[in-house]
C-alpha cells in the first residue's frame, strides 16, 4: 500500500517537471552558444597569438627594445560569416620581418574553410641614433649615440638596434643626427685603404718574410685584398692585420 502511494507520488511529481523540461532545454541552448566564441573572436585571438609570437622572435634575433605593439587584424566579409572553428585554427607563418602590412592564411579543420587575414603591425622601440652629424669614414664611439624612441614601419627592418653593434663600426657615408642608423651606412673600419703602401708579411715563424707593397682596394682586418708587390709587381692576395700591415696565408 504505501510503495503503490509512493509510486503515484513520484508520478505526481514528475509530471510537471517533464513539462518543464522543453522550456529548460530552450533556456540552456541559447546560453551555451552565447558562450561559444565567434569565428570573428577565434581569428583575432589566433592572429594576435600567432603575430605576436612572430614579433618576440623578430626581436630577440634583432635585439630591438620594444616600448609598445599595436596589432589590428583585418578581416574580411567572408571570414566573419565562417562558422565558428571546432578545433585550433591553423595560421600561416611570414618570412619577413613583421612589421607595417601584412597577410597570413588561416584554415579551420572542422567545419572545413580557408582564407586570407590582414593585418596592422605597429611597434614603437628604443632605436640608437647619432647625437651629431657623422663625416664619412669617421668611426663611432659611445659618445656620438643616443638612444630614442621611434615608431617603425616595414622600412625599417635594416635599422641597427644595440649600440654594440655601432661602437667602433666606420661611417660608410655622412650620418644625419637624431636619425636612426641602418646597418648598410655602416662597415667595419678600413686598417688598408686603396693607393697604400703597405708591408707584407709572408711565411710563419723563422721563415717569415717582410716586403713592400701597394693596396689596390680597402681593405678591414681579416678581409682579402689584393696588392702589388712592388719589388716584382705581381698581384697577390694579402689579409690586413693591423694598420699598415698585411699577410699572406697558404
Amino acid at each position: 500500500m504505501n510503495a503503490s502511494i509512493s509510486g503515484k507520488r513520484n508520478s505526481a511529481l514528475s509530471r510537471p517537471f517533464l513539462r518543464l523540461l522543453p522550456l529548460w532545454l530552450c533556456t540552456v541552448a541559447p546560453i551555451a552558444q552565447a558562450n561559444q566564441p565567434t569565428a570573428t573572436q577565434q581569428l583575432r585571438s589566433a592572429v594576435e597569438a600567432q603575430l605576436s609570437a612572430e614579433i618576440a622572435v623578430w626581436q630577440q634575433r634583432s635585439g630591438a627594445q620594444i616600448k609598445e605593439i599595436v596589432i589590428e587584424p583585418r578581416l574580411g566579409s567572408q571570414l566573419q560569416q565562417q562558422a565558428p572553428c571546432e578545433d585550433e585554427l591553423a595560421i600561416g607563418s611570414g618570412q619577413g620581418t613583421p612589421l607595417g602590412h601584412i597577410q597570413r592564411e588561416v584554415s579551420c579543420p572542422s567545419p572545413r574553410w580557408r582564407g586570407y587575414v590582414r593585418a596592422r603591425i605597429e611597434v614603437v622601440a628604443q632605436v640608437p641614433m647619432a647625437v651629431r652629424r657623422i663625416s664619412r669614414g669617421q668611426v663611432l664611439s659611445r659618445q656620438d649615440l643616443v638612444m630614442a624612441e621611434r615608431r617603425l614601419s616595414l622600412a625599417d627592418q635594416d635599422l641597427v638596434f644595440r649600440q654594440s653593434q655601432l661602437i667602433g663600426q666606420s661611417a660608410r657615408r655622412g650620418l644625419r643626427p637624431n636619425q636612426p642608423i641602418r646597418h648598410s651606412q655602416i662597415h667595419v673600419p678600413h686598417l688598408v685603404s686603396l693607393g697604400d703602401e703597405v708591408l707584407i708579411r709572408a711565411g710563419q715563424g723563422d721563415f717569415a718574410a717582410t716586403m713592400t707593397g701597394t693596396a689596390l682596394e680597402n681593405g678591414a682586418k681579416g678581409e682579402g685584398i689584393r696588392v702589388r708587390n712592388q719589388s716584382s709587381g705581381r698581384v697577390i692576395t694579402a689579409y690586413p692585420i693591423s694598420n699598415g700591415i698585411v699577410e699572406t696565408r697558404f
